[in-house]
């Protein structure tokens, strides 16, 4: 179940997101490029959403093998 904290975050994030995206459109790029950045801000958006989702068990994720793997 989700926190309050974790709802903000997540608010955050998709603000954030939209102001990018609205950037992205008004830039002068090929449709392609802004297609490649979207999907990169998309992202970069996914692995913010999981790492604030998952700050209480830092020291469980900091202390996996797969944390260290290369």
């Amino acid at each position: 179940m989700e926190t309050k904290e974790h709802i903000v975050n997540a608010a955050e994030i998709f603000t954030e997101l939209a102001k990018d995206y609205r950037q992205l459109m008004r830039s002068n790029n090929s449709i392609a490029n802004k297609l490649t950045l979207a999907q990169t801000q998309i992202m970069y958006a996914n692995s913010d959403l999981k790492s604030k989702a998952n700050a209480d068990r830092d020291d469980v994720i900091n202390n996996s093998y797969y944390k260290k793997a290369t």
